[in-house]
């Protein structure tokens, strides 16, 4: 539940996202997501890293753990309930965020 009085939503840790291959078929990616209660809506993406086209962070040989952080207006979400949602995956068709 996001307080009705709050000003900023805030989110931040350490990811580690890797891949070895940089080519267009790879499209593994991680996020996170906020997200409607109970209706499950995106309503934030705030954070995505993918293949070379959507971010270079996470490419190479050599894993590294990672700081992000994001910090966003909380005025839209005031008094209601989110979700906050972590996906990652390796695949081959980009992922539906629906």
């Amino acid at each position: 539940m996001v307080p009705k009085d709050a000003g900023w939503l805030v989110v931040s840790g350490y990811r580690l996202f890797q891949v070895d291959s940089q080519d267009d078929v790879n499209l593994d990616f991680c996020g996170i997501g906020l997200y409607s209660y109970p209706a499950a809506d995106l309503v934030e993406l705030p954070f995505y890293w993918g293949r070379p086209t959507d971010s270079t962070d996470g490419w190479g040989d050599t894993p590294t753990w990672k700081f992000f952080q994001a910090s966003w207006d909380a005025t839209p979400h005031q008094g209601l309930k989110r979700e906050i949602d972590f996906r990652g995956s390796s695949m081959t068709t980009r992922p539906t965020w629906t």
